[in-house]
């Protein structure tokens, strides 16, 4: 990264944007020709009105969305409230009604949300009739009914208690609507009861909303005169303007020195990986600070600025221009877990004003890291791939305070493309193109320290589809996990080490054996015979020792019998020998 060149002519210009956005509060820009301001969605106030200008909506006075049209005009949504479905989304919910229909229409049929007719009509009908930008705003959300949670839930209804029922736990409730006052309703000029997606426990009827009264009613899933008031979660970081009273989205910022202004921006979490197209360590830079960078040919100029919004809070954003030839089609901006991508559906020399997501305090977080995607927009889809590292005790329970790293390696079929380096309970993600990759770790000198690698554990998830909670499929450690990423589909792989000696990375002393006990079982055996025999001889020796003549227990030896006789015999020979001897002594004297 090197700094701009000093041409007198981009130095005034940065100077004069410079000093224009620190007096200008750039949270509210105006549009060009117009004195009105822009502003995110994430900054109105529960109860306010947005609408979709680019799209209307035919309403009839029929059921089951028939009959005649008596006006055809956008949908109004009020904001209900920010972060109940997560952070830096907004939740809506139409200000009317948008058709009658029934919940199942079937008599008798069930009560069940997931499979009702109303939400496949939701979810088909209502939502094709979007515009492209509002489906793209979209973040879905996670609902619960009747303890079951259910994922992906784009244009859906809001249930009893988060519309204030404090005796039901269907979600939690919104804060939106606090009497019944709030809820009533009419569609057509008529007071019209309308659906939540709450069943009346242990019965086969819906909990509703009276339009008359505004409390909760409990209603038949065929009934045909109920009202349908949708809900839908947005991103809060969409542009917003007011008109007439009314916040219309996706107003563009002004196009300035000839450059067109992002198209679309959408919360990513995650962070930029390839270090070729990434402006690092923003936080570590002094401000206003102004740089470039060469990617693939084409040079961007980059100003990094700070500037007080309308409370005064000084917010960080960042300006960048195309030196010469070339476009820029994607520009992602870091801050806190995620960034925000700004896109540009006809590619772009330039923009101003960009910053990262809002964090819990309601204002853009602070940049970490940017970085730029050149040339015409792709037309193929990108797929997801991320590696978490997985390591299990003795007790197959994961450990996730374990310092040791893992390098982990992504390849094509050109060779290694990415590595990475994961601790217990880690994972990275990948933005990649459909192909063929392969994943393996590749740092086995951990092998020596007491892990050892278990197996690689893949799930591979369509578009709109749920992972599924077993592995798709399962590698040995022989193997290399292989993925083909295909369009749109996400895959997840898990390399499960196992920790055999969760004593740390040095092996203890073992302890103090005494040699004796190092025998082996065959000379453990003989000793016990040796032992034996001992005890046998000593055994002998005392029986003999007891039979003795001088035995004063057992008396004298019998007199009869051989043995007696020859002992006679010998005692009369050493006798004689004896008194031929001391005979022998006394002649020599």
């Amino acid at each position: 990264m090197k700094l701009l060149k000093r041409n007198p002519v981009i130095n005034l210009t940065i100077a004069v944007v410079l000093v224009v956005t620190m007096l200008v509060p750039m949270e509210a820009f105006s549009v060009a020709g117009n004195d009105t301001p822009v502003q995110n969605l994430g900054g109105l106030k529960p109860g306010e009105t947005v609408v979709d200008p680019e799209t209307t909506w035919d309403f009839k006075d029929g059921f089951q969305h028939s009959g005649d049209t008596f006006k055809t005009e956008p949908v109004e949504w009020m904001v209900i409230a920010h972060n109940h479905f997560g952070d830096n989304t907004t939740l809506l919910l139409s200000k009317e009604l948008v058709a009658k229909y029934r919940f199942n229409s079937s008599p008798g049929a069930d009560n069940i949300w997931e499979t009702s007719d109303l939400r496949s009509w939701l979810r088909t009908d209502f939502y094709d009739h979007l515009s492209t930008k509002f489906k793209a705003g979209i973040e879905p959300v996670t609902t619960i009914t009747s303890g079951q949670p259910l994922s992906d839930e784009t244009i859906f209804l809001l249930s009893a208690g988060e519309m204030g029922d404090s005796n039901n736990k269907d979600g939690t409730n919104t804060g939106f609507f606090p009497d019944n006052e709030s809820r009533k309703i009419e569609y057509h000029g008529d007071s019209t009861s309308y659906w939540t997606r709450s069943p009346v426990p242990d019965s086969n009827n819906l909990l509703g909303v009276s339009g008359s009264h505004g409390y909760f009613a409990s209603m038949l899933p065929s009934g045909s005169n109920f009202g349908v008031r949708p809900a839908v979660n947005l991103c809060s970081g969409l542009t917003v303007s007011e008109e007439n009273g009314l916040f219309h989205l996706f107003v563009e910022a002004p196009p300035e020195n000839g450059s067109a202004p992002w198209d679309q921006r959408v919360y990513r979490p995650g962070a930029c990986t390839d270090d070729d197209r990434k402006v690092d360590d923003v936080e570590n830079l002094t401000l206003p600070y102004e740089g470039e960078i060469e990617i693939d040919g084409v040079l961007i100029g980059y100003l990094i600025y700070m500037v007080e919004d309308a409370e005064e809070n000084l917010v960080m954003k960042m300006d960048w221009q195309v030196q010469g030839e070339g476009l820029v089609y994607e520009v992602f901006v870091k801050g806190g877990p995620g960034g925000y991508d700004y896109l540009y559906d006809e590619s772009s020399t330039g923009d101003t004003g960009l910053h990262a997501p809002e964090g819990p305090h309601g204002r853009p977080l602070d940049i970490s890291h940017f970085c730029f995607t050149v040339g015409e927009p792709e037309a193929a889809p990108l797929g997801i791939l991320t590696v978490e590292k997985l390591l299990l005790d003795e007790n197959n329970e994961p450990i996730v305070n374990d310092s040791t790293d893992f390098t982990v390696e992504v390849s094509d079929e050109e060779g290694v493309i990415y590595t990475e380096n994961l601790q217990a309970g880690e994972s990275h993600s990948w933005d990649l193109h459909p192909d063929n990759y392969l994943v393996e770790e590749t740092d086995l000198d951990n092998l020596a320290q007491g892990y050892s690698l278990e197996e690689y554990r893949m799930w591979v998830t369509p578009p709109d589809g749920d992972e599924s909670a077993k592995p798709d499929h399962i590698f040995t450690p022989e193997e290399t996990a292989a993925i083909d990423l295909k369009d749109g589909y996400a895959a997840r792989i898990a390399l499960v080490n196992r920790l055999e000696d969760n004593t740390g990375d040095i092996d203890p002393e073992p302890p103090e054996v005494d040699p004796g006990d190092n025998d082996t079982e065959e000379e453990e055996e003989e000793e016990e015979v040796d032992k034996k025999e001992e005890k046998d001889e000593e055994k002998e020796e005392e029986t003999k020792t007891k039979l003795s003549p001088d035995d004063p227990e057992t008396g004298p030896l019998p007199r009869t019998g051989a043995s007696y006789t020859g002992t006679l015999i010998l005692a009369s020979l050493l006798t004689a020998a004896g008194i031929f001897f001391m005979k022998l002594s006394t002649s020599r004297k």
